[in-house]
């Protein structure tokens, strides 16, 4: 909710005030790019698809809510190729993914980035 809602919110909420040459900036973390390699090849072009809908987004969510659910989540989530349970890790490469979104739907009229400290 916090990694992904929530910037949705306030981008949606902001959005129409900002100046055609503003910038939208989502803070990220490298736990999103470790996350991300432990993935398998497919769920990992899954995350970083340059064409990526809001639909893209919610059913990866939708479906990593659901393997939340498992009795063995670490199973679950190997068995989906999504590497670890890390669930913060996952929010940020979610993030990730909404940012990509964004770039998308903005089609290229401002810079939109994912920043991580270093």
């Amino acid at each position: 909710n916090i990694n992904v809602y929530g910037p949705r919110r306030v981008n949606e909420a902001f959005n129409s005030l900002l100046d055609p040459a503003g910038r939208i900036v989502n803070i990220s973390s490298s736990a999103g790019a470790t996350f991300l390699a432990e993935c398998a090849p497919e769920r990992q072009a899954q995350f970083m698809k340059k064409t990526a809908t809001w639909t893209d987004v919610t059913d990866l969510v939708d479906e990593c809510v659901g393997l939340y659910a498992a009795s063995d989540v670490d199973e679950a989530m190997k068995q989906a190729g999504l590497g670890s349970a890390d669930g913060y890790g996952l929010s940020k490469a979610l993030l990730n993914l909404y940012t990509i979104f964004v770039h998308a739907r903005e089609d290229n009229k401002r810079l939109i980035n994912a920043v991580r400290q270093i």
